[in-house]
């Protein structure tokens, strides 16, 4: 029987990998059912397509305030709601439903920014609100672990990827990085990376695909570090797969994660990693010293000595794009099609 599934998020209309997988979602459940978002930001054209969406409604003209949200579910009456959260808006959306007295039996939180990373006020409001969701979806063994520990029910569910199967044969000399301009993704500790790297590598560029708030300030570390001529702000970037083919490294240097999304599409095109060991997601990733390098956090130095290797030592680097290639996804879409369809079939 064709269900009608409601997915709130915070902005359907950004372009991260938040709502691609919100985007991957809808082709899990669209074909079959009546698939609708209620978006809290944003208006316009949205970046990814969401062929299988019956409609996209927007709270930014009239604000996402508790009233409309409320108003909005109420009008909708979904048979399953899926709440994609970024931080705060599973916890939010679980005071609304106490408030207007709606039961949470079908409604599933999906986590996507790792719950280590959240001061301790978030972690105890959340420790209080998920165990009400139907269930909890997280991205990596490590979260799953930890809200099994806090006796909340969960289901890891991976991010997606379609391998490429390349074969690479040639290094272009680009580092690439793509991501949102914010405190999070840690632009600006590549730009410290980059200063040293560039010393000894002057031929190579690092394109940095992405918008954000922090823009004019990472634009001004560039100057002040005298790198205008090495690294390019692509600014938002419709035809990403173009980056990551002629790329020859991918560098990650986020302060933390959920399953970075770019760690898999760099992997899909057979493309070496670099990465902190941030919380989490990269560790689920990277294999080190087999397809790419997982660094720890904050440091720097073998941080720019690791890119140097694959810079410098082509047997290194072609040995990780064919181990890339020759090793078994565990993040195929079939499989992780297959369990979005199982929660509302249970």
């Amino acid at each position: 029987m064709k269900q009608r599934i409601l997915i709130i998020i915070e902005n359907a209309f950004s372009f991260a990998g938040t709502e691609n997988v919100c985007n991957f979602m809808t082709d899990c459940y669209g074909p079959d059912n009546e698939v609708i978002i209620l978006s809290l930001k944003g208006k316009g054209d949205t970046f990814y397509k969401f062929e299988h969406v019956k409609r996209i409604i927007s709270l930014e003209d009239i604000g996402a305030s508790t009233y409309s949200i409320i108003k909005h579910v109420q009008n909708i009456n979904p048979d399953y709601v899926f709440v994609i959260s970024m931080g705060k808006l599973s916890v939010l959306y679980a005071f609304l439903s106490f408030f207007s007295f709606k039961s949470l039996n079908n409604t599933f939180a999906c986590e996507h920014v790792s719950y280590s990373s959240f001061p301790w006020y978030v972690k105890l409001l959340k420790i209080f609100t998920l165990r009400f969701y139907k269930k909890v979806i997280v991205l990596t063994e490590r979260d799953s672990k930890k809200l099994t520990s806090l006796a909340i029910k969960n289901l890891k569910i991976s991010n997606p990827v379609h391998m490429k199967n390349i074969m690479r044969t040639e290094k272009p000399k680009i580092v690439l990085a793509i991501g949102r301009l914010e405190h999070q993704k840690g632009i600006d500790r590549l730009i410290s990376i980059w200063s040293l790297f560039y010393k000894k590598h002057p031929d190579w560029i690092l394109n940095i695909a992405g918008t954000g708030s922090c823009e004019h300030q990472l634009i001004d570390q560039v100057k002040k570090e005298n790198l205008e001529g090495s690294i390019f702000f692509l600014g938002k970037v419709k035809n990403v797969d173009e980056l990551y083919n002629n790329a020859g490294i991918y560098a990650m240097t986020s302060r933390y994660e959920g399953l970075p999304m770019v760690l898999l599409e760099a992997k899909s095109w057979s493309l070496p990693v670099v990465a902190f060991d941030c919380p989490t997601g990269p560790r689920e990733i990277i294999n080190h010293g087999e397809d790419g390098f997982l660094i720890e956090d904050g440091d720097i130095d073998v941080f720019v000595e690791k890119l140097c290797l694959l810079a410098e030592e082509d047997d290194i680097y072609f040995k990780f794009c064919s181990n890339i290639k020759n090793t078994s996804n565990p993040f195929s879409v079939e499989k992780i099609k297959e369990q979005w369809k199982m929660l509302i079939s249970e």
